[in-house]
């Protein structure tokens, strides 16, 4: 009775990997912004007789869909399906994952891409860097949507199959001792690598998540003890001592030289992740938790806050002598900004949801130049480089910055704080069909002091506060019948003694 009144406890207290449900209700702008750039990747759909995909770009000399960016299309578009309880882009979250999943290699990893224009699927044999976000992407992706829809599970359960199989193929060889996993690039070297150990651990923990829920517990557990290696590794480069010019960040490795922004945001994404999941899997790390909300209070405070300027515009990252402001990169302005908004849900001070919303400011014309990073057609532009004039992206940061501005959205920005939410529709599946049956929202809360529900229903947590109380009673009840009956007898055999 015990543990289950404790497992039921640490449900409520740590909310790991619990679908998002509080539906969005933004601003205008946003959701304009989010729709322009959504139809921008549908306008990238390319089919032949062999494969279909999203192209890289719509330049017609060039016919190549990346499975890189086809996976940031699935993070992207289930996101939206996540925290806007719509299906009315799920044809184009099956596509995307469905490219992923044909392009999975003889060997197990990933190919990088397609040349539709010989029919071929290029690069692989190693475990090359672009599978880290492979797995992040679609991984996150299979557990958002059967989370709200079960009967997804059909569709989901052998691409994630897939990624498991990937995993046992090259992880084993790929992990250190320490912790620290070797990528392998195009150039030829190999090595550890901050930002894509933290997508490669986002990703394996919602692997984890979903073997844990649809699949085999033990092989959850069993990725879980990877993840917690790899978690390892990541904390073991941040600045812990307050007093030096790194504090708070995240090192690009053990000389301790260089902070780069995109490596720190990427390390968040697998910790935030971390942070989440891992009670859940290995109840047994529970305690770690508490030093983990001290890592992102650090790396908010001593990091974040340090490399963006008055505008909120994020800085390539910082040495000794101070943050280095260019290239401000898109990418990685979108990266932080995701990984923020995360930070804020976790941990909840007013002024991390602040920093996020500075951050999604400059990225929508509020910075230094008054311009605004996303373009009419809904892609955006790689940022301000070396002082030329902005050029458009590729899709893979297009999608970045598509998952950035759904999260902030999903905690209301551009708005002010105290964030105000609402309980969501609740949904079931009806038939095959992508459609939701929806109840209007009867409850809304404020939250002013902590955004730790930002990804707990409400109806859930009542629940189980409920449940809870009725065990609680029912055990009370239990011991104070046992006793009962106990001073029963002794009075009984007392009275036969006398007698």
């Amino acid at each position: 009775m015990r543990q289950l009144v404790f497992l039921l406890l640490a449900l409520v207290v740590i909310p790991a990997f619990v679908p998002a449900s509080l539906a969005v209700t933004s601003t205008t702008d946003i959701e304009n912004r989010i729709l322009r750039a959504i139809t921008f990747v549908e306008n990238n759909y390319h089919s032949s007789a062999v494969v279909s995909g999203y192209l890289h770009d719509q330049n017609g000399s060039v016919m190549r869909a990346y499975t890189e960016d086809n996976a940031l299309v699935a993070l992207a578009l289930s996101s939206f399906q996540e925290t806007h309880f719509s299906t009315s882009h799920y044809v184009d979250l099956q596509r995307a994952a469905r490219f992923v999943a044909a392009a999975q290699a003889p060997d197990g990893d990933f190919y990088q891409y397609y040349d539709f224009g010989n029919g071929t699927w290029k690069s692989s044999g190693k475990f090359y860097y672009w599978n880290s976000l492979v797995f992040m992407s679609v991984a996150y992706a299979a557990f958002t949507v059967t989370s709200q829809i079960n009967s997804e599970n059909g569709f989901w359960s052998p691409i994630v199959d897939r990624l498991s199989l990937c995993l046992d193929v090259w992880l084993p060889a790929s992990l250190n001792g320490d912790g620290g996993v070797v990528f392998a690039f195009p150039n030829g070297l190999r090595g550890t690598d901050v930002r894509y150990q933290g997508a490669l651990l986002m990703g394996l923990m919602y692997v984890a998540a979903f073997e844990y829920y649809w699949g085999r517990k033990d092989i959850a557990e069993r990725f879980a003890r990877y993840a917690r290696l790899m978690a390892t590794w990541l904390n073991s480069l941040q600045e812990r001592d307050r007093s030096r010019w790194g504090n708070g960040g995240f090192y690009s490795n053990a000389s301790m030289n260089l902070q780069p922004s995109e490596e720190n945001a990427f390390a968040m994404f697998g910790l935030n992740s971390y942070y989440k999941g891992i009670g859940l899997l290995i109840p047994s790390q529970r305690t770690e938790l508490d030093g983990m909300r001290n890592m992102m209070q650090q790396w908010e405070e001593g990091y974040v806050e340090n490399i963006t300027d008055s505008y909120g515009g994020v800085s390539f990252g910082r040495d000794a002598n101070g943050p280095i402001p260019y290239p401000r990169l898109t990418w990685t302005t979108s990266a932080t900004l995701a990984a923020t908004v995360d930070v804020w849900i976790n941990l909840g001070p007013a002024k991390y949801w602040n920093d996020s919303s500075r951050i999604y400011a400059w990225l929508t014309g509020s910075d230094e130049r008054s311009t605004d990073m996303q373009t009419p057609q809904g892609n955006f532009y790689e940022g301000p480089v070396d002082g030329r004039q902005l050029r458009p992206s590729d899709l893979a940061t297009t999608m970045l910055a598509l998952y950035s501005i759904i999260r902030a959205a999903f905690v209301r920005i551009p708005g002010t704080y105290p964030v105000s939410v609402s309980n969501p529709p609740r949904f079931t599946r009806t038939s095959s069909s992508t459609n939701l049956v929806t109840t209007e929202p009867t409850i809304s809360i404020t939250q002013e002091t902590s955004a730790a529900l930002a990804n707990f229903s409400l109806y859930a947590v009542v629940g189980l506060v409920v449940v809870i109380g009725v065990f609680a009673g029912l055990y009370a009840f239990k011991s104070r019948t046992k006793k009962k009956r106990k001073r029963s007898r002794i009075r009984r055999s007392a009275s036969k003694k006398t007698r």
